[in-house]
């Protein structure tokens, strides 16, 4: 596949300018624990100033990758689990004054949860007409219908609810702003082979989950924690780690059903969240990120997806009858395309060892919270033959291994020349 170095200099280097405009990782925790909550962050888009197109240029195709929007946790044990310990303390009266505090707000968030589980949430639906309005904004062009143009978007989704509820949020803002458009939607295991491959994914996880686990092992210290909610005995009869990682899990879903307006992160020291933090960014780097050990099979996974991509925007370019397509999906789908495309700043290839440091190079909370998109916007003009593509990975440009005389507008004939060929099997 593609060559890559795993030389942490490199490494640094190559991810600076994404890092200078964030602050290192522990002032993080200090200055917004939700950043702490991982493939469960809320969506955040922070507005910047696009770099015109060259002279002439204008869009006219918008491909496009989403992950479904903010959602209630898809495993109910997360909320039953950790109401099981607190109801069981609570009858035995082995519950601090917090823990008997925080044991009545994890019974509203379990309640709100009921019958919800992997659902998208009232937020969820708010992230995706809000990406669906800024696109339609930044590309009037694209959306056009002036003068009985016709503008057509295909768009596909997998068959999970959350997926297809992000969907229709998407395209019922885009009916909103201009019902002329001409939604093609269609949903089928026909669209699975590249909306939610993860053939390599399956197969690497039993070694991927024993690196976890082991990784967990060494960094997770759940002694205070677990006395700060329950009397000492209780404390020592419990699996601490498990205890501790589950109302870590719940405090970082707390930011996507904002409405109860509860939080759990009071729970947790400075220190001990950044440690869950990291171990939870370990887990989502090792599962479907680029690790050294698993990230070149795990990004070929994404090798239809992007020939998906590629070979579409091909069509709509011979024929003109697309406008643009939307796919809606997961992030163990939207991680490994932005490995497959070597996004810089996205890219850290580290090994097992030295992820005491990962959180400065790699965080899952800023490659694919919740609703995290990328975006192909094609552009032409009508002095040239020449067709330019940008690259959005959550509505901000991607630097791509091409040349970048243009930044952040590439070639689309040296964009398809590269990564055409890394699509093959």
């Amino acid at each position: 596949m593609k060559i890559k170095t795993i030389l942490l200099g490199l490494l640094l280097t190559a991810c600076t300018f994404t890092l200078t405009a964030q602050n290192d990782a522990r002032s993080v925790v200090a200055q917004n624990p939700n950043m702490t909550g991982g493939i469960f962050t809320s969506y955040h888009y922070d507005a910047s100033e696009d770099a015109p197109a060259p002279a002439g240029y204008k869009p006219f195709y918008i491909s496009h990758y989403g992950r479904h929007g903010s959602r209630w946790h898809a495993g109910e044990y997360v909320y039953t689990h950790v109401l099981g310990w607190l109801a069981d303390a609570a009858e035995k009266d082995a519950l601090t004054d917090l823990g008997k505090d925080v044991y009545q707000r994890v019974k509203v968030l379990t309640e709100d949860a009921t019958g919800r589980i992997g659902q998208l949430t009232p937020k969820g639906r708010a992230e995706h007409r809000g990406i669906a309005e800024r696109m339609y904004r930044n590309y009037p062009e694209v959306f056009s219908t002036k003068g009985k143009r016709e503008c057509v978007v295909e768009v596909r989704s997998t068959l999970v609810p959350r997926c297809i509820m992000s969907m229709q949020s998407f395209c019922e803002r885009l009916k909103e702003l201009n019902p002329a458009i001409e939604l093609h939607p269609d949903l089928g295991e026909r669209y699975l082979t590249y909306l939610f491959n993860v053939k390599n994914l399956n197969a690497s996880r039993e070694k991927c989950w024993s690196l976890i686990n082991k990784f967990k092992e060494e960094k997770m210290q759940p002694e205070r924690f677990l006395e700060a909610l329950f009397d000492k005995e209780y404390a020592e009869s419990l699996n601490g780690n498990e205890v501790m990682w589950l109302m870590y899990r719940l405090a970082c879903i707390t930011q996507d059903v904002d409405y109860l307006n509860i939080s759990l992160y009071d729970l947790f020291t400075e220190d001990e969240l950044y440690d869950m933090w990291l171990c939870g960014n370990v887990e989502r780097y090792l599962e479907f990120g680029p690790s050294a050990e698993f990230g070149d099979a795990i990004a070929a996974d994404a090798r239809p997806l992007l020939n998906q991509i590629i070979t579409d925007a091909d069509d709509a370019m011979a024929t003109g009858k697309r406008s643009a397509f939307l796919r809606f999906g997961h992030d163990v789908n939207v991680v490994p395309l932005i490995d497959l495309l070597d996004v810089e700043g996205m890219n850290a290839r580290f090994e097992y060892g030295d992820y005491d440091t990962l959180l400065d190079s790699w965080r899952d909370s800023d490659v694919t919270p919740m609703a995290t998109n990328m975006q192909f916007v094609f552009y032409r003009s009508k002095r040239s033959d020449e067709i330019l593509v940008k690259v959005l990975h959550n509505e901000a440009p991607c630097r791509l291994p091409l040349p970048r005389d243009l930044f952040p507008y590439y070639r689309w004939s040296d964009f398809r020349d590269y990564y055409l060929p890394l699509t093959e099997e």
